[in-house]
């Protein structure tokens, strides 16, 4: 891709490991909260979270929740499926605590340093996220990539969501990018590559296992195989 000069990352599932790294702080939630006497294991609150947190974030990125309702609305649903009662104070700790503490959580996907180290002295490299401001500057900081970007961009600042346009234009904005000279890596064929597509941006599907093959993206099934594609 000699044509490239830029190149703008997905955050969350793509570089910084979001599965794992909510997965420590539910489970120090689940002690720090005695939870143990309520519910017969960690794990059953781990995996009901994960499925309730997963539709609340795609409500979120299709505008039909506002951050509050996600950041409330998730533990309250999931309370209420494990039938167990909770007001509200409850709840909102909780809340407020699993944002204090999982963007602390150091935990990248296999290859993040390498393949950044890779490129980083090859294009111009930055980041646009669909996670709000504070915890995506955190996550950044705790997991040490923040030297790696030149830019980084949040919808929260923007105030649409990808894969609405304004978030990669401003993006490219900010890095001083033109659409046919960037190329978006990230893990969500709707919000990443959807958005890079209708914004003429090289995209790259970041996804594990086969994917139906497709002229409009290229697909990679893990980070080091960028090698072979930004290889100058």
């Amino acid at each position: 891709m000699k044509h490239i000069e830029h190149i703008f990352f997905d955050l969350d599932h793509t570089l910084w490991d979001f599965d794992a790294n909510s997965k420590e702080t539910l489970k120090e939630l689940f002690v720090m909260n005695e939870l143990q006497n309520e519910i017969k294991h960690d794990s059953i609150f781990v995996k009901t979270y994960k499925e309730i947190n997963a539709k609340y974030w795609d409500r979120y990125n299709h505008g039909k929740v506002s951050k509050e309702e996600l950041r409330l609305g998730r533990f309250r649903d999931t309370f209420v499926k494990l039938n167990i009662v909770k007001n509200e104070s409850f709840i909102e700790k909780m809340a407020e605590d699993y944002l204090r503490i999982c963007p602390t959580k150091p935990n990248l996907i296999e290859g993040s340093i390498e393949i950044l180290d890779f490129l980083k002295d090859r294009y111009a490299l930055h980041i646009i996220t669909n996670g709000f401001i504070d915890p995506t500057e955190r996550k950044i900081s705790s997991s040490g990539i923040g030297k790696y970007f030149e830019t980084i961009t949040s919808s929260e600042e923007v105030g649409v969501n990808k894969p609405h346009p304004p978030v990669f234009l401003k993006s490219m904005e900010k890095a001083n990018a033109k659409p046919l000279e960037s190329a978006m890596i990230g893990d969500n064929l709707k919000a990443d590559i959807i958005g890079a597509i209708n914004t003429q941006m090289t995209p790259v599907l970041f996804r594990e296992g086969k994917v139906r093959s497709n002229p409009k993206y290229y697909h990679v099934q893990g980070l080091l195989e960028l090698k072979s594609l930004f290889e100058k």
